[in-house]
């Protein structure tokens, strides 16, 4: 069998110089998009660079990616439980709704733990309870 020497051989790694180097200018555009935006996500950039109907529509995808994300674990985690015990057989959907109620509360709660820190004040600070300047 004849070995392939020389430039001829490189071929081969063409694609993956050229996904190499996508992934290096997505890295970088990233990176000036976070050091614009610091505090933004996805409807936050698109909000304020491209619109209010780019923001609308990067919300709405974000909401329709974690519905679909949410939907195959529980099915996968019901699949999983009934491979290990076949006698729940015929209580899947209630496998897959009792997975979503827990995840839904432990979300909730997180939730409520994050809105209670001082980053997800919404008021500005009072004269009385803002810090004194020390003299």
């Amino acid at each position: 069998m004849p070995v392939a020497a020389g430039v001829g051989a490189l071929w081969p790694t063409l694609p993956i110089t050229v996904g190499i180097v996508l992934l290096a200018v997505l890295v970088v555009s990233y990176a000036q998009v976070i050091a614009v935006h610091p505090d933004g996500g996805a409807s936050a950039v698109g909000g304020t660079e491209l619109g209010e109907t780019v923001s609308s529509l990067a919300a709405a995808s974000l909401v329709v990616d974690d519905v679909l994300t949410v939907a195959v674990s529980l099915a996968a985690g019901a699949g999983a439980r009934l491979s290990t015990f076949p006698a729940l057989r015929g209580h899947q959907l209630l496998l897959c709704l009792a997975g979503l109620v827990l995840l839904t509360a432990v979300n909730c709660g997180r939730t409520n733990a994050a809105c209670r820190s001082p980053r997800c004040s919404t008021t500005e600070p009072t004269p009385s309870s803002a810090p004194s300047p020390s003299a």
